[in-house]
């Protein structure tokens, strides 16, 4: 299992801290996910996009929390097809439609690029925990980016979530 600490500061995340790991997710909700995007597997290729509807076969409770990014090409780039109610309530702005460098992550966006780089190389999910200041809040975060495919030989689309949860006892992890 590999493991990845990666710290960035940011003005609206004024700390950030993830490890990357390739095991399987800890929150039941993102196991089933997971396990939706492994039954959809065939011979162990990455799944198609056409294969896997999340409105209609992911928890309901998680549908707010996803968002699909559109893999491009010459030059590498991605760009967001869709951004769930609860990510755009999380980060104040609606992404929809628009490629990463024009997202506003400021410093986190060479981390976010990395991390899809990553997942289209190597044609794997990638989870990742981390805890994170958001606004003077502590919180716990966990996220599961998952590639999906449309002509069935390179990664095309990421389907993606995070979840955050305070921290209840204040003990923050950076």
């Amino acid at each position: 299992m590999a493991r990845r600490s990666v710290d960035h500061v940011q003005r609206s995340w004024t700390k950030l801290q993830i490890e990357l790991d390739s095991s399987r997710p800890s929150s039941p909700r993102l196991q089933a996910l997971y396990d939706l995007w492994r039954s959809k597997q065939r011979d162990g290729a990455v799944p198609s996009r056409l294969d896997i509807d999340p409105l209609l076969e992911c928890d309901s409770r998680l549908v707010p929390h996803l968002f699909l990014l559109d893999v491009l090409e010459d030059p590498t780039d991605f760009r967001f097809r869709l951004v769930g109610t609860g990510v755009v309530a999380m980060e104040g702005r609606d992404n929809t439609g628009k490629r990463l460098g024009e997202c506003g992550y400021g410093r986190y966006e060479g981390l976010f690029r990395a991390i899809y780089e990553k997942i289209v190389a190597e044609q794997a999910p990638l989870g990742f925990t981390g805890s994170m200041l958001w606004q003077k809040e502590r919180l716990e975060l966990e996220g599961l980016h998952l590639p999906l495919t449309r002509s069935g030989d390179k990664v095309e689309v990421i389907l993606g979530t995070m979840l955050f949860s305070p921290i209840a006892n204040g003990v923050f992890l950076l």
